[in-house]
């Protein structure tokens, strides 16, 4: 039996790397997940921030207008200042003082004097957006970002964020 022993054996040189690779795949694991998060949370608030954006742009116009309609298929909203009649519902009316429309993947407004609709918002599901009025009198408007996440279901918005404006004392 050697009494000075000096080194390890090939055996727990093994058995150490071994453990030292295993280490390592749950640490790279663990940061790889923590990234993946981080960037599908990222992409969550940036839908989520979409949502808030429309929602405030419209409601600032809004409780400025004294006459709010809508087209049948919830995708054209007119705001005037004068008393629009059902005869107004075309979004080209010389009364309208802004014309909102959901088309592309785009919230576009278009305000009095302007031939073109400029882009407000991009990155919206328009299939799954649109404007309407209850019997109570409110705006309701629908919201719904593109998906950025993929698959990921639980990382998306999934459902349109409802929104109400009181529309009662305008025509």
């Amino acid at each position: 039996m050697i009494k000075n022993k000096k080194g390890f054996t090939l055996i727990e040189v093994v058995v150490a790397i071994t453990i030292l690779g295993i280490i390592s795949m749950v640490v790279y694991n663990l940061f790889e997940y923590s990234m993946a998060s981080f960037f599908t949370g990222s992409k969550y608030s940036v839908q989520q921030d979409k949502l808030v954006e429309v929602v405030q742009k419209i409601r600032v116009y809004v409780e400025e207008a004294k006459s709010v309609k809508y087209d049948s298929a919830g995708k054209v909203l007119i705001l005037s200042n004068y008393n629009l009649s059902d005869s107004d519902l075309i979004d080209d009316s010389s009364k309208a003082v802004q014309c909102w429309k959901f088309e592309g993947e785009s919230l576009k407004v278009r305000s009095q004097g302007q031939s073109e609709y400029k882009n407000i918002v991009d990155g919206l599901d328009v299939s799954k957006s649109s404007f309407s009025i209850d019997a109570s009198g409110r705006l309701i408007v629908k919201v719904k970002p593109n998906e950025l996440n993929g698959n990921l279901k639980n990382r998306n918005v999934t459902e349109p964020l409802v929104s109400e404006i009181s529309v009662r004392y305008k025509n």
